[in-house]
C-alpha cells in the first residue's frame, strides 16, 4: 500500500489530476478504480482510511476497521454492475475476490451466523485497536489463528453484507458460489431470526446497534432494514420461514408503513443523511424482490420522501436509483452530471496520542473518502443506460423537474375524526397521474393571460384566480385541474397521514404567515414531492362539493354549486392544513380574503 507519509507526491497527483476538466466520466472511473486498488483493497476488503504510527517504538501501518463490512459489500455490487455492463474479466475477478472476503467475515468468527465488521492478519493486538475502537470488541480467531476480527456488527454493516452477496448472487455466481452464499446468508439470518430479529454477538448479547426486532423500541429505518434483509434471505435461500416472518412484520407490525417514514424527523434538517442513503439502498432491493402492488406503494412513498429530502444535495446515485425504479419520473438532470464530474476524494488528517509502556505514541490517521461511492454510482448508471459508453450522461434523460409522478394504487382518503364532510374515511383507488410540483405562479399565468396583473416583485408567488381562470389555464397548458381525490393522494401519500410531512403539527413546515413564493418551505413537501400543499394559498380542484359515499349528513351546500378547494391558506388555523380538510367556493368566486391558487395534473407526460 502507498503510504501518505512516505509518498506525499501521491496527494499532489490527486490535486493535479482533478484539475483536468476534459476528463470523461469513464476516464475518471478507471482512474479512481486504480486508486482504490492501490490504496483501499486489502485481502478483498475495502479499506476507507489509513492509520500510521509515528514517534513510536516501531512504525505501524494499518487501517480503520469499523466500516469494512458495509464498504466491501457496496464495492462488490459496483463490480457486479461493471461486469454486467462490460463483460470485463477483471471486474468479475474483483467482485469474486471481495465476495469471498464477505464470506470470510462470517467464517473468521468461528461462530456460525456471527459476522465480523472486519478482520486483519495479526496474531496479537495492534496499536490501532487501542486508539480507534473499543479494544474489547477485537478477538483472536479460533478458525484462523493468525487473524483477528472485530465484533459488534451493526444493522448498517449487515445491510452492506447482505446487498453485496445478493448482487453477486444475481449477476455473477455459479452453482457452487450460489450454494456458498445461500448457506452463509441462511446461517446469519437464522441466528437473527431465532433471536427475535436481533443481531447477537459471540457473547450471546445483542450488539450495540443490532436491533431489528418488532418487540423492542426501534427507529423506522430499522424496520425498513428488517424487511430488506428478510426479502433478500428469502430470495437467496428459498426458505419460506423468511417469507413468513416478512409477512408477519408487514401484516401484524406494519413495518411497511414504518418504512414510508424511515428517518423522517422534525425538524427535517436534523435528518441523518447517511441513514437516508441506507434507506434508499434497502428500498432499491425491496423494489427488486417485492411483487405486491399495495406494499410497493408504501416503498414508493418512502423512496419519494427520501429522494426529495436529498435532492437539493445533488446525489447522482439517488437520482439513478429513482430513475431506474420509476423511469417515468425523469429524475436525472444537469445536477446529476455535476455531482459525478465534481466528485473528489477528500482527505482529512487526525492526530491521536496514547500512552504505552515505552512512552507516548503519536498516531496519524488519514481519513480518506474512498472512490467506492463514485464507482458504484457510475457503474449502476452505466448498467441502466443513464451513462453512455463514452462517459457522457444520457442526454434524453436530462430534464427540468416541474411535475411529479403519482403511481396507481389505493390510498386512505378522508377522516373519521375531522369535519363531518370528510367522513367516512375509506380506501380509494386511482390510476397513475402527474401533478405540478409547485402552484402555478403569477409569471406562469401571465404567459396565458397577458392582461393579468400582479404586484411588482411577486413573479413567483401563486397566481390568485377564479376557478374558471384556473380551468382555462389548465386547458391551455394541455393539462387539467386535479380531482380532490388526486389532490389528496398527492398531498398525503398512501399512509393516511394528517399533514403532508407526517402526523404532527409543525409551523416550520408551512408558509402560513403570508402568501409566499413557491417552494419556500422544502421541509413541508408531500411524500411525492409537491410543495405548499398545506398553507400558502388554497388550491382549486375540478370536483364539485358533494358528499362522500356513505355520508348521509344533510348539507345544503352539496351539489353542483361550489368547487372544492384544498390545502388551507396563510391566514387559516392548523386544522385547515390537514390533507383531508375540504372547503368550497363558487367557480367564479372573487371573495376578498380568500386566496385561492391552483396546480395542474396530466395523465401522460
Amino acid at each position: 500500500m502507498i503510504s501518505f507519509l512516505k509518498k506525499p507526491f501521491f496527494l499532489i497527483a490527486y490535486a493535479v489530476t482533478f484539475g483536468f476538466s476534459q476528463e470523461t466520466l469513464t476516464e475518471k472511473a478507471l482512474r479512481l478504480e486504480q486508486i482504490l486498488q492501490n490504496e483501499h483493497i486489502r485481502e478483498g476488503q475495502l479499506v476507507p482510511t489509513i492509520i500510521q504510527v509515528v514517534d513510536g517504538p516501531e512504525e505501524y501501518d494499518a487501517a480503520t476497521q469499523e466500516d469494512f463490512c458495509f464498504n466491501t459489500g457496496r464495492y462488490v455490487a459496483a463490480e457486479c454492475f461493471r461486469f454486467a455492463t462490460t463483460g470485463e474479466e477483471q471486474a468479475k475477478s474483483n467482485a469474486q475476490r471481495s465476495m469471498h472476503a464477505l464470506l470470510k467475515l462470517e467464517k473468521v468468527t468461528g461462530t456460525p451466523g456471527v459476522v465480523a465488521r472486519a478482520y486483519k492478519k495479526s496474531s496479537k493486538p495492534t496499536i490501532d485497536e487501542q486508539a480507534f475502537f473499543f479494544p474489547h470488541e477485537w478477538h483472536q480467531s479460533t478458525v484462523f489463528p493468525d487473524y483477528r476480527w472485530l465484533g459488534d456488527l451493526s444493522v448498517d454493516q449487515l445491510n452492506g453484507w447482505m446487498i453485496g452477496l445478493a448482487t453477486y448472487y444475481d449477476f455473477i455466481a455459479d452453482k457452487i458460489e450460489k450454494n456458498q452464499i445461500s448457506n452463509a446468508v441462511d446461517r446469519v439470518m437464522s441466528r437473527i431470526f431465532e433471536n427475535d430479529m436481533r443481531i447477537v454477538d459471540v457473547d450471546g448479547k445483542m450488539t450495540l446497534w443490532g436491533n431489528l426486532s418488532p418487540t423492542i423500541p426501534h427507529e423506522s429505518l430499522n424496520a425498513l432494514l428488517s424487511l430488506s434483509n428478510l426479502k433478500i434471505a428469502y430470495h437467496i435461500t428459498h426458505d419460506n420461514k423468511y417469507n413468513i416472518k416478512y409477512n408477519e412484520l408487514v401484516n401484524e407490525f406494519k413495518f411497511h408503513e414504518e418504512a414510508a417514514l424511515a428517518k423522517i424527523v422534525s425538524p427535517q434538517y436534523a435528518i441523518n443523511r447517511g441513514d437516508d442513503g441506507l434507506a434508499i439502498d434497502a428500498l432499491r432491493m425491496l423494489h427488486k424482490y417485492e411483487k405486491d402492488p399495495v406494499i410497493l406503494e408504501h416503498y414508493h412513498s418512502s423512496l419519494e420522501r427520501h429522494w426529495i429530502l436529498l435532492n437539493d444535495e445533488n446525489h447522482a446515485e439517488y437520482d439513478f436509483i429513482r430513475q431506474a425504479l420509476y423511469p417515468e419520473t425523469q429524475s436525472i438532470d444537469q445536477n446529476t452530471l455535476n455531482d459525478l464530474t465534481n466528485y473528489e476524494i477528500k482527505n482529512r488528517k487526525r492526530i491521536t496520542f496514547m500512552r504505552s509502556e515505552s512512552g507516548s505514541i503519536r498516531l496519524e490517521a488519514y481519513w480518506q473518502t474512498s472512490p467506492r461511492k463514485f464507482l458504484w454510482t457510475f457503474w449502476y448508471g452505466r448498467y441502466h443506460g443513464f451513462i453512455n459508453e463514452d462517459g457522457t450522461l444520457n442526454k434524453p434523460a436530462i430534464t427540468e423537474k416541474k411535475m411529479v409522478f403519482v403511481s396507481a394504487g389505493k390510498f386512505i382518503m378522508g377522516s373519521d375524526v375531522g369535519d363531518m364532510d370528510e367522513r367516512p374515511q375509506r380506501e380509494v383507488y386511482l390510476s397513475e397521474f402527474w401533478i405540478d410540483k409547485y402552484e402555478v405562479t403569477n409569471s406562469d399565468f401571465k404567459k396565458f393571460e397577458s392582461s393579468f396583473t400582479f404586484p411588482e416583485g411577486k413573479e413567483i408567488n401563486p397566481a390568485l384566480v377564479t376557478w374558471e381562470q384556473a380551468n382555462a389555464y389548465a386547458r391551455w397548458a394541455d393539462k387539467r385541474l386535479p380531482t380532490e381525490e388526486e389532490w389528496e393522494k398527492a398531498a398525503r401519500g398512501i399512509d393516511g397521514r394528517i399533514f403532508p410531512w407526517g402526523n404532527y403539527w409543525d409551523v416550520t413546515m408551512t408558509a402560513w404567515d403570508d402568501a409566499s413564493p413557491i417552494g419556500k418551505v422544502p421541509a413541508g413537501t408531500s411524500p411525492y414531492g409537491c410543495f405548499d400543499m398545506a398553507g400558502n394559498v388554497w388550491e382549486w380542484t375540478s370536483s364539485w362539493y358533494k358528499s362522500y359515499p356513505g355520508n348521509d349528513i344533510d348539507n345544503s351546500a352539496y351539489g353542483e354549486k361550489y368547487k372544492v378547494i384544498r390545502g388551507g391558506a396563510e391566514f387559516n388555523n392548523r386544522s385547515f392544513f390537514r390533507c383531508a380538510h375540504r372547503y368550497y367556493l363558487p367557480p367564479d368566486s372573487k371573495i376578498v380574503g380568500y386566496k385561492v391558487g391552483f396546480r395542474c395534473v396530466k395523465d401522460e407526460k
